[in-house]
């Protein structure tokens, strides 16, 4: 520190002369040091381990964040996330039918049920046979694992000669919904089932995107109350934080 002193005295009285490049270094220095005095250490005038209610939170919250167990947990969200998205049209099998019940998977399956629907309502209203569409989709290599999967199962009670609303009940599947596999049968026995079919496609593929509407309403809500409930939180934590510290400044 002694060397210190006596450069800087040196610079002072004129001794010691400075390029551009180094007053510019300086002035970087002094404004460092003048940021850092600005940052009071918290730690130096209470113990935050000894916090209290939301203050405590906060502590807790911040300490995880900044930990190892904390981006694991973000990297461990980040990888649900994507694999959610990925299973939706791959994942297929007995153990889809019981995420089929529960978001996102519900929704994909009504949606996915619908519009294959309306498909085969187009082709059947042009005198394809509901036996000759199942064999063309599932030979198209697009058809995704997931829709492969059922059009199997539909297309074995279609091709021993049940129709299309009792296929779908046989698969015991009830997809893409009960009451749609319940509408199909009432209907598939009835002249005209081929112009009916394309009415009943057109109202479930508007009840779906009413559903796909109300959902995403819904997970706006969810946001907006996480949100909401973090504010608060913050405006509670510091205002806790501050009485802490009155509290440690005091005692």
């Amino acid at each position: 520190m002694e060397k210190v002193r006596i450069y800087v005295e040196q610079i002072t009285e004129g001794q010691v002369l400075l390029t551009d490049a180094q007053l510019a270094q300086f002035e970087q220095y002094y404004d460092m040091l003048i940021e850092k005095n600005k940052v009071m250490n918290l730690t130096a005038i209470t113990d935050p381990t000894r916090w209290q209610g939301p203050a405590a939170i906060l502590y807790r919250i911040s300490r995880f964040v900044d930990s190892s167990a904390g981006l694991a947990a973000l990297l461990a969200l980040v990888g649900v996330l994507i694999l959610v998205f990925v299973t939706l049209p791959l994942w297929a099998g007995t153990s889809r039918q019981w995420a089929d019940r529960i978001p996102p998977w519900s929704v994909y399956r009504l949606l996915v049920g619908v519009s294959w629907l309306h498909t085969v309502a187009t082709l059947m209203s042009v005198g394809q046979k509901p036996v000759d569409i199942l064999a063309a989709m599932l030979a198209d290599r697009s058809t995704t694992p997931y829709l492969r999967n059922i059009l199997r199962r539909i297309n074995n009670h279609v091709g021993r000669g049940s129709n299309l609303g009792d296929a779908l009940e046989k698969t015991g599947l009830r997809w893409p919904s009960p009451e749609l596999v319940e509408e199909l049968q009432a209907y598939s026995n009835l002249p005209g089932f081929g112009e009916q079919i394309r009415a009943i496609a057109a109202d479930w593929l508007t009840d779906g995107i009413a559903l796909i509407v109300r959902a995403a309403r819904a997970l706006n809500i969810i946001c907006i109350l996480m949100v909401g409930g973090l504010v608060i939180l913050m405006v509670t934590g510091i205002t806790s934080i501050q009485q802490q510290i009155a509290i440690g400044i005091g005692g």
